[in-house]
């Protein structure tokens, strides 16, 4: 079962909102959080993919986020959120 884009959206909404209720702003979770979380998608989307699935999508998601964070860190790289756009020099 591949991720569709609203399945990846909905993971990311639910894993917002456990980011934002940690203290720390970074959740640990466990092999019974990540279980709950599927029973979670799997009411709000209908699709089940099991724990280890969702912790590889989000170790994924973390490593593209990183990425993406380097690369705006580069001197006259600039993202464009209304169209969904990076413009970056030819040298980066």
């Amino acid at each position: 079962m591949d991720w569709t884009n609203n399945n990846e959206n909905a993971f990311l909404s639910m894993l917002h909102e456990k980011v934002k209720r940690d203290a720390k702003g970074a959740p640990t979770f466990k092999t019974s959080d990540w279980n709950a979380m599927d029973n979670e998608l799997y009411l709000s989307i209908g699709e089940r993919y099991g724990a280890e699935r969702l912790k590889g999508k989000y170790n994924r998601l973390r490593s593209k986020h990183r990425y993406f964070s380097d690369l705006l860190e580069h001197t006259g790289v600039t993202y464009d959120l209304g169209s969904n756009t990076v413009f970056a020099p030819e040298d980066v």
